[in-house]
């Protein structure tokens, strides 16, 4: 009995020891671990997440800005149109002699009677639009006369569309004077579009006019 005490007595101790030893060991592989994973998180760089755009599916496409942007409107009922123009040119139908035309430009109407005086007309634009209580063949017959009583042989006339609008480009005297005019026009309307200057109105200096035609506009 004694022999079988002391045994039972040893395992116990026994038991007991290596339970300690195995506490001690999970404690410190539990610190080291941790000393670890905190040591990596020090020392590992932030991942900072990265937005890639993706383009827009079914979005409008932005479009150039209107070249008549910021342009006014002209429109006379009487005279049966409107047009639209540059917003810093003038309208002025005062300084002309006969009623039925009306002009556009980049000057006022000071400006222009002093370029008519000195015969200067640098960076001047003017644009007049004359309207004639005449049918269209009517007219255009006349000019044709009126260029063979001036002995002008090119005369020419050439269907064209301005705008929304059918109308003829024109050259050769126009009106008794020698020029290059177009020419728009209802049943009973003739509406003469000619440059009082430049005169020669070639390349880029008659975009600005080409433009303007092209909001011009019949109204009922």
């Amino acid at each position: 009995m004694f022999v079988a005490g002391i045994f039972l007595w040893y395992v116990l101790c026994y038991y007991v020891i290596m339970k300690t030893i195995l506490i001690a060991i999970l404690a410190v592989l539990s610190v080291a671990l941790a000393g670890v994973l905190g040591y990596q998180k020090l020392t590992q760089p932030e991942l900072v997440p990265t937005v890639v755009s993706q383009p827009a599916v079914n979005q409008p496409v932005a479009t150039t800005s209107d070249e008549t942007a910021g342009w006014k409107t002209y429109r006379n009922e009487g005279y049966g149109f409107e047009v639209e123009y540059p917003g810093n040119w003038h309208v002025y139908p005062s300084i002309f002699q006969e009623i039925d035309i009306i002009g556009f430009s980049n000057l006022s109407e000071e400006e222009v009677k002093a370029k008519q005086e000195s015969g200067d007309f640098t960076n001047a634009r003017s644009l007049t639009i004359k309207i004639i209580n005449k049918q269209i063949d009517s007219w255009l017959q006349e000019q044709q006369r009126l260029s063979d009583a001036l002995g002008i042989e090119n005369f020419s006339k050439e269907k064209i569309t301005i705008g929304e609008n059918e109308g003829y480009k024109i050259s050769g005297a126009v009106e008794g004077k020698r020029g290059f005019s177009k020419a728009l026009f209802t049943k009973e309307k003739v509406y003469l579009v000619e440059t009082l200057f430049p005169k020669k109105c070639i390349f880029e200096e008659c975009e600005i006019f080409n433009q303007m035609l092209s909001t011009f506009k019949f109204i009922k």
